[in-house]
């Protein structure tokens, strides 16, 4: 009974909190939308701009602050297909926050090899080296 009464009043019931929200646009919607700015951020630059907010702000654990301009500038300055053209992402288990609504969490795990070369000092010559992602969430 007590391990029950604990779960009762620990785990979420999120349909229930997203059921309450009160975000504009629905999980579902929510989530393809990420998926569909995800793909556009992967080589197809032209797109994206159009459907970010003029106060966009990306903020990364080593890069940033980025205004919108800076940070479509600097996923257009960088080929990374050029340098890893077997790189796989493997993004999956997409879902909406149930205390933020408007915030979209996966996991991408991702894996590549650094076969090909690009103007960027760090990679003038390939190096032949694997990464893999260990489950990094987002």
């Amino acid at each position: 009974p007590a391990a029950k009464a604990w779960a009762e009043s620990n785990f979420v019931d999120e349909k229930a909190k997203l059921a309450e929200a009160s975000f504009p646009i629905p999980p579902k919607e929510l989530v393809e939308r990420t998926q569909r700015v995800l793909a556009l951020n992967n080589g197809f630059v032209g797109e994206i701009g159009g459907m970010m907010a003029d106060n966009f702000e990306f903020v990364g654990p080593v890069v940033g602050p980025l205004n919108k301009k800076q940070y479509i500038e600097s996923i257009a300055g960088f080929d990374f297909y050029s340098v890893f053209p077997d790189a796989k992402f493997e993004m999956y288990d997409f879902r909406v926050d149930a205390f933020e609504p408007n915030r979209v969490w996966f996991t991408s795990r991702g894996r590549g090899t650094n076969t090909g070369v690009n103007d960027s000092p760090l990679f003038k010559q390939a190096t032949g080296k694997a990464y893999v992602n260990d489950s990094p969430l987002f």
